[in-house]
């Protein structure tokens, strides 16, 4: 037996234990697609189980002896809290909505949707706002997302939302002085032979002249336009803005988003339309 003297911590070796895991959860920010930011926590509901994070970021859960388990999510000012349903040693119902370990060596993925509290990197391109009803009433738990890009926001207990554009220069075109991003689900191919494309027309065979005594060579005749160039920048559409109501219910509209800045909305939801009121580009 020995003292520490300066943590006053009796410690003495009576033995090893081993524990088996019960399965492990992996964190991941859902904008960024890597580890979250600040020091969310993981535990188990009406449980006072808090996993183990080991230096890998992997939050670990031994021993585990009631199954299914509740995990939650505590994360902090910069996500929102998750919970889900883990089935670590039986098979999930069908139509749960919850998660089966088959392999314990493959974590439980929880991804965490930023608040609006989150702070994006200076240049990145961003969407932040509000949504209301029709009475001016906000909008709890809707989700709001740029048709075409994967990143879902939801809206806080005040309708706030905070959104990421991670648009690529695929999907961005000049405008002016800056650049704007365009709906990347839009076709931006060029025609066929029924839908022309955008290119100057091409050149065709020689004519044919009058009969003489040798082969006569009219003016050159002129074929389809060309096939396969992009359309203008100008007639890229813009994305469209998607909510989906808590009710289920889902409207949208094209909303234009300048590239590398902030776009500050707010959103009023009125039946089956809305209306996206800008309030600022910064």
């Amino acid at each position: 037996m020995s003292r520490d003297r300066e943590t006053w911590e009796v410690t003495q070796r009576v033995g090893e234990l081993t524990t088996k895991l019960s399965f492990a959860v992996e964190l991941v920010d859902a904008y960024t697609e890597g580890r979250p930011l600040g020091s969310p926590t993981v535990g188990l509901a009406a449980q006072r189980v808090v996993a183990v994070e080991n230096p890998s970021g992997y939050y670990l859960f031994p021993d585990l002896t009631t199954d299914p388990v509740d995990v939650v999510v505590d994360g902090g000012d910069r996500y929102f809290d998750e919970r889900v349903t883990v089935y670590h040693s039986t098979s999930a119902p069908d139509d749960a909505s919850a998660v089966e370990v088959t392999d314990r060596s493959t974590p439980v993925e929880i991804s965490l949707t930023p608040t609006p509290a989150f702070q994006f990197a200076p240049g990145t391109t961003t969407i932040r706002g509000t949504v209301v009803d029709d009475a001016g009433t906000a909008v709890v738990d809707a989700a709001v997302s740029l048709d075409g890009f994967a990143p879902t926001a939801r809206t806080t207990a005040t309708g706030e939302f905070a959104l990421l554009v991670p648009a690529t220069a695929s999907d961005v075109v000049r405008d002016g002085d800056g650049k704007r991003v365009t709906d990347p689900t839009a076709s931006t191919g060029g025609g066929s032979s029924e839908d022309p494309g955008n290119g100057p027309p091409g050149d065709g065979p020689p004519g044919n002249g009058p009969p003489g005594d040798g082969p006569g060579n009219g003016p050159p005749g002129n074929g389809p336009p060309d096939d396969g160039r992009p359309p203008n920048a100008a007639s890229l559409p813009d994305p469209r803005l998607v909510v989906r109501h808590p009710d289920g219910s889902t409207v949208d509209t094209d909303l234009y988003v300048e590239a590398g800045r902030l776009t500050v909305l707010r959103i009023q939801l009125g039946g089956e339309s809305l209306t996206a009121d800008r309030l600022g580009i910064y």
